[in-house]
């Protein structure tokens, strides 16, 4: 028994001084810019016809800028929820290197 409860203790203790800090004290910064216009309507047609089909764009992420992204609508559930509910934010899943390979976030 007792060594039952110092396993556990271990575990616990273990888990927790390794544990990552998922929750960071800063706030990231998402810049996207499309070329056309138009975008949102172009991504719901997109949706709508040709799901897996990205716009191209340019990010930037915390001051990094990354050309020739794929941006498109994030999966069904996460989309029509946001539709349905008429929310003003739809949530966008970004490819960085959906143009230019081996073009990553590091971090």
């Amino acid at each position: 028994m007792r060594n039952t409860l110092l396993f556990a203790f271990f575990i616990f203790w273990y888990s927790g001084a390794y544990a990552q800090d998922f929750y960071g004290s800063s706030v990231q910064e998402v810049r996207i810019e499309f070329p056309q216009k138009n975008w949102d309507t172009k991504l719901d047609s997109l949706k709508k016809f040709n799901p897996d089909a990205r716009l191209n764009a340019t990010a930037w992420l915390n001051g990094q800028r990354f050309d020739s992204v794929g941006v498109r609508y994030k999966g069904n559930s996460s989309y029509f929820r946001a539709r349905n509910e008429t929310l003003k934010k739809l949530p966008l899943n970004i490819k960085l290197d959906f143009k230019k390979k081996g073009q990553v976030l590091k971090g």
